[in-house]
């Protein structure tokens, strides 16, 4: 990643989930954070066992799918995070709230600002 091979990189993870491999949280909280417009397997990725989630590997993923645009992957990442029933912590919010303001979906981030509000987490950037 640090060489500007973020592609590169992407594609090994997605070769490596295809061949059976459990990719540690660390290797992805990496390569999710990266500003790239790689075009990685969602569903793939989100199979449960591919990866040991945990809140911080949630929100690092959430994260790196919001600063490269992809905010429509990053509600999806969103939803299997409450699936697999993980808390959404203030992190997950405005992380995803920002990008409903940026992205000019104000009625989207109004909703998500009231259950955030309602999770007991108040807003620290806005």
């Amino acid at each position: 990643c640090k060489a500007g091979r973020v592609d590169e990189a992407f594609k090994l993870v997605d070769d490596s989930l295809h061949a059976g491999a459990n990719c540690v949280s660390v290797t992805f909280n990496i390569l999710s954070d990266q500003e790239s417009d790689a075009n990685v397997s969602l569903e793939k990725i989100l199979q449960e066992g591919s990866f040991e989630w945990n809140v911080v590997t949630f929100n690092a993923f959430i994260n790196g799918l919001c600063k490269v645009g992809r905010l429509e992957d990053a509600c999806k990442v969103f939803e299997k995070m409450r699936t697999l029933r993980f808390e959404p912590n203030c992190t997950t919010y405005t992380t995803l709230l920002r990008s409903f303001c940026k992205a000019g979906k104000f009625s989207e981030g109004h909703k998500l600002l009231r259950e955030m509000l309602d999770h007991g987490c108040k807003p620290d950037l806005i």
